[in-house]
C-alpha cells in the first residue's frame, strides 16, 4: 500500500497552522508500502497539536484511530481488501480531522503480491561464468519461492520485511564467447505453491572492453516525444548496419517529466539487428537539478566507459536565455507574463524545438557545465539538437567542458538532425574518429534537398580552444571606436518582434569603426567557427515564416539588446560570462 503525504485540502473554521499535525516516521519519501493482501499492515507515526481521528476510509483501517494532542502515537495501517491483479490498486483517502478542520490528501494505494521493480522485466549479465546482475521487487509476502531456470542461479541478498522490498542476485553459470545478445533463463515467483504474473527474462551481453568512444544521445523532456521516437527510430536503422565498432552507444529517454530511462543500443550479428538494453532507471524531482544532470552524465561513464566521449542533446533550446526561478515569479509576475508571451510561437505555426518544456524541467547552459566538470571528463563534442545553441555566450560558458559544439544559431525544425546520415559520421574507423563538418553539411543538405521539409537548417563547428582569444579580440571591439547602429540592418535569427539572437560577426562590422580590430575580429573568428553551413532562409515559429539570410558567420550574440529598450532580458545578459569577459 502506498501512502503519499499531500497535506492542505478542504479547511473550516478555525483554520489551524500547517505544523499542527505532523507524519514523524515510517514513510520514506512520502510513501508507504503494504501488501497486497488483507491483514497486510505497515505503520507510521504522528504528532499533532491538537486532538485528532481519524476519519472512515475504505479499503484499510488504522489502530489507534483517534489520539490527544502532544503526543507522538504509532498507527498500524492493516489491508481489509486483497489485491491479486498486476496493478497498484487505489484504495482511499486518509483523512485526520483536528477540531473542525480536516486534513485531507493522504492517498491509499495497494500493491500486487510480486511487483518486479520498472526497468527490471528484463536483466543482463555481462558474458562470463559467475558474472551478476539484480533485480529488485516489492512483495507482499515475505515467504514467497523463486524459481529459476536456464544456466542461472538465483539468491535473496537483501530484503526489508517491513516495506516489502527485495534485491535479487543472478548469477550466469554459464559462458559464452557469442557476441550476440542470449537468453540464459527466467525467474518466476510462487506464492503457496502459486506462480504470480511477475517473472524475469535474464540475457547475456558481450563481454565489453574500453570504448574508442561513447556517444550520449540525451533527448530531454516529452513535448518532442514523437519527433525523439522517430530520431531514435534512424539512429537504430544506422546502427544496424553494424557500424559500432568499438563504439558504445547510450539513450536517455523521458517517459514522463519524473521518469527517465538510461539504455545502451548493442548490435546483434545473430540477428543482424540492434537491441535497446536497459542500464538504468531514474525518478527525477521537480524541478530538475545539478546533481540529477550529474549522475546522469556520470553514469555514462561508469557504465560506458571509453577514451573519448560525445553528448548529442536533444531538446527545446534558448541559448543562454536562464531559466525562470521561482523567485523571480514571485518578485516580478509581469515580466514572467511578458516573457512568457514573447516566447510563444505564432498561431499555426509549424512545430520547432524552440523553447522548453517548462522553467521546471530545463537546464541552464552553466549548469551543464558544472555537472560535465563534476563528472571528471572534457567530452569531444556536444551536438545540440535544439534550436538557438550557436550562440557565443552558450559556447563561452561550454568552453572548458567540450573540445567542440556543433550547433544552430537560429530554430530547428521539430524532426530535428537527419540522425540515419548523421551516426556514420561520428563512427568513422569503428568508433575511432568523427567529422563534425560532415554532420552539420548533411544537417543542411538533408533540409536543402528534402522535399517534404521546410528548407531551413543552419548549422556550425565551434572550437572551444579559440573562445578565449574570440573574447579578447570580442573585448578590443567594445573599447574601440563605436558608430551607432540600426538594429533592423543586423542579421537576426528568429522571428520575434524584439530581437535577442544577432549575428556576431554582422554586429561587429556594423558597430565598430576599427578597422584592424574588425578585421583582427573576423581571422579570430574563422579559426573558432571552423565549419558553417546555412540555407538561403530560416523559418521561425515566431512570425511563422521563411526569414531571408543576409549574412552569416555561424555563431550569434544577444549584444545588440543593450540598445534596445524594449528588450527583455537585458540584466541577464550582463550577468553571462562572456558579457564579463569581454567589457
Amino acid at each position: 500500500m502506498l501512502i503519499a503525504a499531500i497535506f492542505g485540502g478542504c479547511q473550516k473554521e478555525p483554520a489551524l497552522p500547517s505544523s499542527a499535525l505532523q507524519i514523524d516516521s515510517g514513510i520514506s519519501n512520502n510513501s508507504l508500502y503494504i501488501g497486497g493482501r488483507e491483514g497486510d499492515t505497515a505503520t507510521f507515526s504522528i504528532s499533532a497539536e491538537y486532538d485528532w481521528r481519524i476519519l472512515p476510509t475504505k479499503g484499510f483501517v488504522c489502530e489507534p484511530s483517534s489520539g490527544t494532542a502532544g503526543k507522538r502515537i504509532k498507527i498500524t495501517a492493516q489491508a481489509t481488501e486483497s489485491n491479486n491483479s498486476r496493478d497498484t490498486v487505489r484504495l482511499d483517502k486518509l483523512s485526520f480531522k483536528l477540531q473542525s478542520t480536516v486534513f485531507v490528501g493522504i492517498a491509499a494505494y495497494q500493491y500486487p503480491q510480486i511487483a518486479i521493480k520498472s526497468g527490471y522485466e528484463t536483466v543482463y549479465t555481462d558474458a562470463g561464468a559467475g558474472a551478476t546482475a539484480t533485480v529488485e521487487l516489492y512483495s507482499a509476502t515475505p515467504d514467497f519461492d523463486i524459481v529459476c531456470n536456464g544456466d542461472i542461479d538465483c539468491r535473496v541478498v537483501q530484503r526489508n520485511t517491513q516495506s516489502g522490498q527485495y534485491t535479487l542476485q543472478v548469477t550466469s553459470t554459464k559462458a559464452t564467447g557469442s557476441d550476440n545478445i542470449e537468453q540464459i533463463g527466467t525467474v518466476a515467483f510462487e506464492i503457496d505453491g502459486k506462480r504470480q504474473g511477475a517473472s524475469v527474462e535474464v540475457r547475456k551481453v558481450p563481454i565489453r572492453p574500453t570504448a574508442e568512444q561513447t556517444i550520449l544521445f540525451y533527448f530531454l523532456g516529452t513535448s518532442l516525444k514523437p519527433y525523439y521516437n522517430n530520431n531514435i527510430a534512424n539512429i537504430i536503422k544506422a546502427a544496424g548496419k553494424n557500424i559500432l565498432g568499438n563504439a558504445r552507444i547510450l539513450l536517455f529517454t523521458q517517459s514522463s517529466s519524473t521518469e527517465a530511462s538510461l539504455d545502451e543500443l548493442l548490435y546483434d550479428t545473430s540477428a543482424r539487428r540492434c537491441a535497446t538494453v536497459n542500464i538504468k532507471s531514474y525518478t527525477l524531482t521537480l524541478p530538475y537539478t545539478q546533481a540529477a544532470l550529474f549522475e546522469q552524465i556520470a553514469d555514462m561513464v561508469e557504465y560506458a566507459p571509453a577514451r573519448n566521449y560525445g553528448m548529442v542533446i536533444g531538446s527545446h533550446g534558448k541559448a543562454w536565455i536562464p531559466t525562470a526561478t521561482p523567485q523571480t515569479a514571485k518578485s516580478a509576475q509581469s515580466i514572467i507574463s511578458a516573457r512568457e508571451k514573447l516566447w510563444t510561437p505564432a498561431q499555426g505555426a509549424l512545430p520547432t524545438r524552440n523553447i522548453g518544456d517548462t522553467s521546471a524541467t530545463q537546464y541552464n547552459t552553466a549548469t551543464l557545465a558544472t555537472a560535465i566538470a563534476d563528472a571528471d571528463i572534457k567530452l569531444r563534442y556536444i551536438i545540440f539538437d535544439a534550436c538557438f545553441m550557436s550562440s557565443a555566450e552558450a559556447a563561452y560558458d561550454l568552453r572548458n567542458s567540450t573540445d567542440y559544439i556543433v550547433a544552430s544559431p537560429c530554430e530547428i525544425m521539430s524532426t530535428g538532425l537527419p540522425y540515419d546520415s548523421v551516426l556514420p559520421e561520428l563512427l568513422l574507423d569503428g568508433g575511432a574518429h568523427f567529422d563534425l563538418d560532415a554532420v552539420c553539411r548533411r544537417f543542411v543538405e538533408y533540409y536543402r534537398n528534402t522535399p517534404e521539409q521546410i528548407p531551413s537548417a543552419c548549422s556550425a563547428v565551434i572550437d572551444c580552444s579559440q573562445l578565449e582569444k574570440l573574447a579578447q579580440a570580442m573585448l578590443r571591439i567594445n573599447t574601440s571606436g563605436s558608430r551607432t547602429i540600426t538594429l533592423a540592418d543586423i542579421q537576426s535569427y528568429e522571428g520575434l518582434s524584439s530581437h535577442l539572437f544577432y549575428d556576431l560577426e554582422d554586429y561587429v562590422r556594423q558597430s565598430c569603426t576599427d578597422e584592424q580590430a574588425v578585421a583582427d575580429f573576423s581571422a579570430q573568428l574563422a579559426k573558432t567557427v571552423s565549419s558553417r553551413y546555412h540555407t538561403d532562409e530560416f523559418y521561425s515559429a515566431y512570425n511563422r515564416a521563411l526569414n531571408a539570410i543576409n549574412y552569416y558567420s555561424g555563431i550569434t550574440t544577444s549584444a545588440p539588446i543593450l540598445f534596445d529598450d524594449s528588450a527583455q532580458y537585458r540584466d541577464e545578459w550582463q550577468r553571462t560570462e562572456w558579457y564579463m569577459a569581454t567589457h
